[in-house]
C-alpha cells in the first residue's frame, strides 16, 4: 500500500501541479528558471498526450486559429528577415502555445491544482507588495536593491524594471481567482481584496504607465 502511495505521489500529474503551481515565483527568480520549468510543463504535457494517445488537442479550433497566427508572423519575419535572432525567436513562440494548454488541461481536470496555483499566487504577491512598498518608502528593498530610477521601482526584480508589468497582469488571474474561492470564507475573501488593492496602488507607484493602463 504504501508503495502504492509513493508511485501516486511521484505521478507525472501530480509533477506538472507542481511546477504550475511556482511557476509565478520562478518568473521573479529569473527568466532561466522560468523556462526550464515552462518547457518541463510542456514536455510532460506531450508526454501524456502520446502515452494516452489523446489528440483532441489537434482537433480544437482555437489550437488551429493560434497555429495558423504562428505559421503567419514566422513567414512575415522570414520575408522580411534582417537578422536570424528575430526568426529564432518568432519560432520558439510555438511554446507558449503548448504551454497555454498545458496548463489549462492541468486546471480542468485537477481542482486541487487550482488551490496550489492560488496559494502560491497570494504568497507570490504578498512577497512582491511588501517588498515593493518598502523599496518605494526606504529608497530600497528588503533584499539592499536601491531604486535605479527615484519615479521607478524594480522590487525583487533587481534591475529589471518589470515590478508594475507583472502585477498588471498577474493581478486579473488571481482576481479570477478570489471569486472562484469567494464562499471558502468571507475573511478570506476581504483578505483577498485587500491584497489586491494594494497590488493595483504599487502599479501606480512603480511608474510604469502601460501596466497601470492595462491594469485599469
Amino acid at each position: 500500500m504504501k508503495i502504492t502511495n509513493k508511485k501516486k505521489f511521484f505521478d507525472i500529474r501530480n509533477l506538472q501541479i507542481f511546477l504550475i503551481s511556482i511557476f509565478p515565483a520562478s518568473i521573479i527568480v529569473g527568466p532561466l528558471v522560468a523556462e526550464i520549468i515552462l518547457n518541463l510543463i510542456n514536455i510532460f504535457f506531450i508526454y501524456q498526450i502520446f502515452k494516452k494517445n489523446n489528440f483532441i488537442i489537434f482537433k480544437n479550433k482555437i489550437f488551429f486559429y493560434l497555429i495558423c497566427f504562428y505559421i503567419y508572423i514566422n513567414l512575415t519575419t522570414l520575408v522580411q528577415l534582417e537578422e536570424n535572432r528575430i526568426l529564432i525567436n518568432t519560432l520558439s513562440y510555438f511554446r507558449f502555445i503548448i504551454f497555454g494548454f498545458a496548463f489549462f488541461d492541468i486546471l480542468k481536470n485537477n481542482n486541487e491544482a487550482i488551490k496550489y496555483v492560488y496559494y502560491s499566487l497570494a504568497i507570490t504577491l504578498c512577497c512582491l507588495i511588501f517588498d515593493g512598498f518598502i523599496q518605494y518608502f526606504l529608497g530600497q528593498n528588503l533584499l539592499g536593491v536601491e531604486k535605479i530610477r527615484p519615479d521607478r521601482l524594480s522590487g525583487l526584480f533587481f534591475e529589471d524594471l518589470v515590478l508594475g508589468g507583472f502585477l498588471s497582469r498577474i493581478l486579473f488571474v488571481y482576481l479570477g481567482l478570489i471569486f472562484l474561492f469567494k464562499d471558502k470564507g468571507s475573511y478570506q475573501f476581504y483578505i483577498n481584496l485587500v491584497i489586491f488593492i494594494f497590488g493595483y496602488i504599487l502599479v501606480f507607484l512603480s511608474g510604469e504607465r502601460a501596466a497601470f493602463i492595462i491594469i485599469s
